[in-house]
């Protein structure tokens, strides 16, 4: 059957967590209609179902201008959802009759929300019509900050804040490149082309912003929001190096959001959505990940700069696997440091900033990478985890992301943990928001010092006179 509708249910184990306690095993195929179920804690259980049949919803969803049919609507009825296919076709249902509200929501789109009456047995058809919201065009000028030339083939994207809708091309043979928006809000706006400093951003952006001037500073600098050419091998069965929204894994072993940087991109070492700490960490093997070439003949005191996540953790044997960083110059590979997990597990879970020099340890050429490692040693098996991000070279050592910025702010420390501090002159006004777009109640011990005791773990959004900076909660 293509529409399953929940009409029932018994709960062998009431009074347990959501863990391992509870039913394991249940058979429903008797002639009689009982139910067989095994309880881990409690035993067998037979039970006599009473079935009673839903009522049904279906129909096509389709674009109110243009006719064509629209895919991944949200179709939403007393706290359950489906989402409509490629064709638009969708179905739903409820155990629960008479008459129900049914919402139907696309990002891009006016919600629409209508009643239908549910009955036991009967099938209700509905072809619903979406009307999209009203577009307006933003318009990205790339520019060399040195020459004013207009930057050719570099990635822009927008990345809008409260809803996740993401908008990423490249620039046009003026260094332009014109997106349509549907929302008028926050954006991450993030520039990049290897051989330039990424540009970052948060700014709101609305109907009359029209335009915004980019300008690249040459160097080399990647937030990981666009994907600029960095090489991965691997010689493991899982854990290999991917660009992407970090998520979670069981126990925080994989990171849940990157670096404190702008944007929300890392490369982290398996990404999987599967529940389980080894689901997709690095197993039986090396992963590697390589930078573009650099060209690092002109830097008197050439630093290595990035953010870096390492969880080496449970398992058999001594806890001995590692982050390895390397550089070459196209014909030499030497060491620059090795990175082993942490005697406290607690202490692994955050992002960490290392500045490391490699004046001195070979000839600086035109052919120019920086390799990571992880390795997990097959003899001893670890559950390895490793992430890296906002990757930059300096001139000197480094202890700080940055983020361009014309603004006189000063917020720390950040990553925080129960206080906040905001250092600015003549600053009016604040707003904090979470991830989704929320308002936060402030707490303020003082004109500068924020109380986030109450705060959960994560990413949030403070807005100071119009200015928007990311900071992280741990």
């Amino acid at each position: 059957p293509y529409n399953m509708v929940k009409v029932g249910s018994y709960d062998t184990s009431p009074s347990s967590a959501p863990d391992f306690s509870g039913c394991w095993g249940v058979y429903p195929y008797f002639p009689s209609g009982n139910i067989v179920a095994s309880d881990i804690e409690l035993g067998l259980f037979v039970i006599a179902p009473n079935y009673k049949r839903a009522g049904y919803l279906e129909g096509i969803i389709y674009n109110a201008t243009t006719n064509d049919e629209v895919d991944d609507v949200s179709v939403e009825i007393i706290g359950r959802s489906k989402r409509s296919n490629e064709d638009g076709f969708y179905a739903i249902g409820t155990a629960e009759y008479g008459a129900t509200t049914v919402s139907f929501t696309k990002l891009g789109y006016h919600p629409y929300t209508t009643t239908v009456n549910f009955t036991e047995g009967v099938k209700v058809e509905l072809d619903v019509y979406l009307v999209p919201l009203d577009l307006f065009d933003i318009t990205i000028n790339v520019v060399d900050d040195e020459t004013d030339l207009p930057v050719l083939e570099a990635y822009v994207a927008l990345d809008h804040i409260s809803n996740g809708l993401s908008y990423e091309a490249l620039t046009n043979g003026i260094g332009s490149r014109t997106f349509q928006l549907s929302y008028e809000d926050f954006y991450d706006v993030s520039v990049s082309l290897w051989g330039y400093r990424a540009y970052c951003d948060v700014i709101e952006i609305d109907q009359q912003t029209n335009t915004i001037e980019v300008r690249l500073v040459k160097g080399y600098l990647d937030n990981f929001r666009s994907d600029l050419g960095w090489i991965t091998t691997s010689t493991a069965l899982t854990g290999h190096w991917t660009r992407a929204i970090p998520y979670e894994s069981q126990g925080g072993a994989n990171p849940g959001f990157d670096s404190p940087d702008c944007g929300k991109y890392a490369f982290v070492t398996g990404n999987s959505t599967v529940f389980g700490i080894i689901a997709d960490d690095v197993n039986g093997g090396t992963v590697r990940l390589i930078s573009p070439v650099m060209d690092l003949r002109t830097f008197d005191n050439p630093h290595i700069n990035f953010y870096y996540w390492f969880y080496n953790f449970y398992g058999e044997g001594p806890l001995n696997d590692k982050m390895v960083v390397k550089i070459s110059n196209g014909e030499s590979t030497v060491l620059v440091t090795e990175i082993f997990g942490r005697e406290s597990l607690y202490d692994m879970f955050e992002w960490r900033h290392l500045s490391l020099s490699i004046n001195g340890l070979l000839e600086m050429t035109e052919n120019m990478q920086v390799i990571f490692e992880v390795s997990d040693e097959i003899a001893t098996p670890n559950v390895v985890e490793a992430g890296v991000d906002h990757f930059s070279i300096s001139n000197a050592n480094t202890t700080a992301v940055d983020v361009p910025t014309n603004h006189e702010l000063t917020i720390y420390p950040n990553p925080f943990t129960n206080r906040l501090t905001i250092d600015r002159p003549e600053w009016r006004s604040a707003q904090l928001l979470d991830v989704q777009g929320k308002s936060i109640v402030l707490n303020w011990e003082n004109e500068q010092v924020l109380n986030t005791n109450d705060l959960t773990a994560g990413i949030y959004f403070l807005s100071i006179n119009g200015q928007v900076s990311k900071v992280v909660k741990r």
